[in-house]
């Protein structure tokens, strides 16, 4: 995960912006989900 970190820090600028202005807690729910998002959408591609 960690070498994953500058592929999204300028691919998906907005979203790493958005996750700095939330609580950890936030933080974490908000990735989840997304991973969880984005793993659905891989599966059925």
């Amino acid at each position: 995960m960690e070498e994953m970190k500058p592929h999204y820090a300028k691919a998906h600028a907005d979203f790493m912006q958005q996750q700095g202005n939330k609580t950890e807690d936030e933080q974490r729910a908000g990735m989840i989900k997304w991973i969880a998002d984005n793993h659905a959408r891989f599966d059925t591609a």
